[in-house]
């Protein structure tokens, strides 16, 4: 489907062009492999990363109340990410907009 498209988007061309000091690194799991057909093949898709759960990250239930630190964080961390967007852009716009314009409308 186009939302699997587009995290596959991110995991192989994304993230690797906006890298900058390791930081993606930081806060994304590790990318090992992944394979979107567009719905052509859909029992073929898959997309495998780090198991971030020896880490001590588990998952949450549907409805999370987050605490003031962690929502903190949150944000801290998606400020990082935007600023390597930015970043990106402002250093090879076409690139960037070539990766981008592949991106599919949800």
């Amino acid at each position: 489907d186009r939302q699997f498209h587009n995290e596959l988007l991110m995991y192989q061309e994304i993230l690797p062009f906006i890298n900058r000091n390791g930081i993606v690194q930081e806060i994304f799991p590790d990318f090992y492999r992944g394979r979107v057909t567009n719905g052509e093949e859909p029992l073929d898709d898959f997309l495998i990363i780090q198991n971030l759960s020896p880490s001590g990250y588990k998952l949450s239930p549907d409805t999370v109340n987050l605490d003031y630190d962690h929502v903190v964080l949150s944000f801290w961390q998606l400020g990082r990410f935007h600023a390597l967007s930015y970043a990106a852009k402002t250093k090879d716009y076409e690139g960037f907009v070539e990766r981008i314009r592949k991106l599919l409308s949800i």
